[in-house]
C-alpha cells in the first residue's frame, strides 16, 4: 500500500537516480535537493517500520454486557457518538450492537399502522441476527497489525461490494480475546493517510 500511494515519488526519484548516474549531471542538475533523500528515508521507514494499529488506534473501548439495558447503551451511542458496540456474554463476544442493528429492527418490525416498538429491555433479549449482521460486517485484527493493511482491508470490502462496519483490535487477533484495545471504522481511515503525507 505504501508503495502503491507513493508510486509517482517513488519514479520521479529513480528518473532522479538514472540522471545522477548515466546522464550529464552538470547539464541537468546544479545540486540533489535534500528533499530527495527525506523521501528515501521517510518511504524505507514506512516499509520497514509500518505504524501499528495498537499505536494509531488504541484507546479505551466502549463495551457492553449481555445484561445490559438496551436503553443505557443507546443512550451512551448517542452522547459519545459510538457507530459500533462490541456486545459480550462472560468476556465471550456475542455481537455487535450499531446503528444498523436499530435500522434493521425497526425495518423488520414496523406493523401496519407504521409503528414499531422496540420493547427489548436488555441485550440479552434482542434477536442474534441483528448483533450479526452480514450487512455490517465485523473483523478482528491482531494489535500488531500494520495500518496499511487496516486500509487494504477496507478496500478490499468495498471491491467485494460488501460493508465492513469495524475492525475490532485485540491483543492477539482472536474475537474473545478481552477487552478489545481499539475500534477501526471508516470514519477512521482518513488517520492513515496522515502518515503517507
Amino acid at each position: 500500500y505504501v508503495v502503491k500511494s507513493k508510486r509517482q515519488i517513488i519514479q520521479n526519484l529513480y528518473a532522479l537516480r538514472n540522471i545522477i548516474a548515466h546522464g550529464d549531471r552538470d547539464k541537468y542538475l546544479a545540486e540533489i535537493n535534500n528533499l530527495a533523500f527525506e523521501e528515501i528515508d521517510k518511504i524505507l521507514e514506512l516499509l520497514n517500520n509500518p505504524p501499528t494499529a495498537k499505536r494509531v488506534f488504541k484507546t479505551v473501548v466502549f463495551t457492553a454486557n449481555i445484561t445490559d439495558r438496551t436503553e443505557d447503551v443507546i443512550k451512551e451511542m448517542n452522547k459519545k457518538i459510538y457507530t459500533h458496540i462490541p456486545v459480550y456474554d462472560n468476556k465471550k463476544y456475542v455481537g455487535t450492537f450499531s446503528e444498523n442493528t436499530l435500522l434493521s429492527w425497526l425495518v423488520d418490525n414496523i406493523n401496519q399502522k407504521g409503528e414499531a416498538d422496540f420493547r427489548k429491555s436488555r441485550l440479552i433479549d434482542i434477536n442474534k441476527k441483528y448483533l450479526n449482521s452480514p450487512n455490517d460486517k465485523i473483523e478482528f485484527i491482531s494489535q500488531d497489525t500494520n495500518i496499511f493493511d487496516i486500509k487494504q482491508i477496507f478496500e478490499k470490502t468495498i471491491k467485494d461490494k460488501k460493508r465492513l462496519g469495524a475492525l475490532y483490535i485485540t491483543s492477539s487477533g482472536n474475537r474473545d480475546s478481552f477487552p478489545p484495545i481499539g475500534i477501526v471504522t471508516a470514519y477512521d481511515l482518513p488517520r492513515i493517510d496522515e502518515y503517507l503525507k
